[in-house]
């Protein structure tokens, strides 16, 4: 049972990084400073990504 939770917290975790990523990118092409906008994404991806987790295992 814990097992298949944490499968779906790592799931949940995995598609909001992906999705911030593509949101960074498609700011940074409407804006025309992809590499910006991009690591912006990479760096909030990832902040939300190590909350959903830790919230996750609790």
């Amino acid at each position: 049972m814990a097992k298949d939770k944490e499968d779906k917290v790592g799931s949940v975790a995995g598609a909001v990084f992906v999705g911030l990523i593509i949101i960074g990118t498609g700011v940074g092409l409407l804006v025309n400073n992809v590499a910006v906008y991009a690591i912006l994404g990479v760096g909030v991806g990832f902040i939300a990504r190590a909350a959903i987790i830790y919230y996750g295992r609790k």
